[in-house]
């Protein structure tokens, strides 16, 4: 599990590099604050980007992409089309298949482990020698001896 969380750290790392290093400027023209998607947005991605932050489950997720995609569709043109909106909506985007990535590998995880603690227990039998004798007898071969 610590790969899983080590992966999607380094990947919010460097969406957090990418943000900041041209930060996301409101346009003259739109004012964030009376745009229900744009504020939204913003607090989906205060929410996908918390410090203290654990992976969202996947229907959340989804919950998150709907609510924003329904307040996108009662927007004005001229607010969804803007720059800001569509910066927004990237890194809203990106932060959300990032958790998406997570959350399978996480469910793939914790389908392998079973398997390989199984591969570990048979591996300890059959590194025992009296096991290792006793497979050797059942999977000879009598017919070629005669």
């Amino acid at each position: 599990m610590s790969v899983v969380v080590a992966k999607v750290k380094a990947l919010n790392r460097q969406l957090d590099q990418i943000s900041c290093l041209e930060p996301i400027e409101s346009d003259a023209a739109i004012d964030s604050t009376s745009s229900l998607y744009l504020s939204y947005l913003n607090a989906s991605l205060s929410i996908l980007s918390a410090p203290a932050y654990t992976t969202l489950p996947l229907h959340e997720i989804a919950r998150l992409i709907v609510e924003v995609n329904q307040a996108k569709l009662q927007e004005p043109e001229q607010v969804t089309q803007s720059n800001y909106a569509k910066e927004l909506e990237w890194l809203f985007l990106a932060r959300c298949t990032v958790d998406v990535y997570a959350c399978l590998l996480e469910q793939l995880f914790q389908q392998t482990l079973p398997l390989a603690q199984d591969i570990f227990y048979w591996d300890s039998v059959l590194s025992q020698p009296s096991w290792r004798l006793l497979f050797l007898l059942q999977s000879l071969d009598l017919s070629n001896l005669g």
